[in-house]
């Protein structure tokens, strides 16, 4: 049952992300082909067609790198919004009349966003590289055949930077699933306060994230408190520092994940409010 949940969700959120990444792959093309109308009027001897040809290319360009960095907030965004029609409006009476159990929900929805997050991060990196591919192509291939060899090198010769590379492998997917977890678990909490779910769910998560932030806070700021003490100096006590705030925030992470699943399944099932 899980994966016909996940299939639907799929069908149900996927014109809302090929939309976005349709608009997203215009506008790198659009730049392209400005960036080659430059290169044509360089050509030319019309001063006034240059100077304000180079402005717009400079505008596209600023745009296009703002649009890659936004990519990586869409996942967050899609997902909340389709959390919130599927359970905090009328949608959620077919939601919750199906033969399924309110955690298969949750997990379904968590997943295909998940999905979605990596795929929109994939993509975010493939334009990127195809930006600036845009103005030079030559150096850009280079970069991409030197960078794995220099990057596993690195972490061959300091054992502290693949302590820290494995470390981002498990913070990745815990960062991804903490973030839409956290805000599945405010809309489920605001869906129960009547009248004003949106604006309710909106002030739970930002209250959520102020929350989130203080005990990370609260618990890496004894660490780096008793590494300024120490009478050691050396670099190792700094990459030991750093280690282990970055541990501890993970173990938070997976605490919390707990906590917002908990909290998202007992509102959902206990204190559903469709009307």
């Amino acid at each position: 049952m899980l994966v016909k949940l996940m299939k639907y969700e799929f069908r149900s959120s996927a014109r809302l992300f090929l939309s976005a990444y349709c608009i997203f792959a215009a506008l790198l093309i659009v730049d392209r082909l400005s960036i080659f109308g430059l290169t044509v009027l360089d050509d030319t001897n019309l001063e006034f067609a240059k100077i304000l040809s180079a402005g717009s290319v400079f505008m596209l360009c600023f745009l296009t790198v703002l649009a890659i960095f936004a990519l990586f907030c869409l996942p967050l965004l899609f997902s909340a919004i389709r959390f919130y029609r599927s359970t905090a409006t009328d949608e959620g009476y077919l939601t919750f009349t199906l033969p399924v159990k309110t955690e298969q929900v949750i997990f379904s929805k968590l997943l295909v966003a998940l999905i979605w997050e990596a795929a929109t991060a994939l993509l975010a990196i493939v334009l990127g590289v195809l930006f600036f591919m845009s103005f030079d192509v030559r150096s850009t291939l280079e970069v991409l055949q030197l960078f794995p060899e220099s990057f596993f090198r690195n972490i061959s010769e300091y054992p502290f930077w693949g302590a820290c590379f494995a470390e981002f492998l498990v913070a990745l997917p815990l960062c991804a699933a903490h973030g839409i977890l956290q805000s599945y678990s405010a809309i489920s909490i605001g869906q129960a306060c009547g009248r004003h779910k949106l604006l309710a769910s909106i002030g739970i998560y930002i209250g959520m994230q102020f929350a989130v932030s203080f005990l990370s806070q609260m618990l890496t700021v004894p660490v780096m408190f008793a590494s300024f003490r120490s009478t050691d100096t050396s670099l190792r006590i700094l990459q030991d520092t750093f280690f282990l705030s970055m541990a501890l925030n993970l173990l938070l992470i997976a605490g919390l994940l707990v906590v917002q699943f908990l909290l998202c399944r007992y509102f959902l099932k206990k204190k559903l409010n469709l009307s």
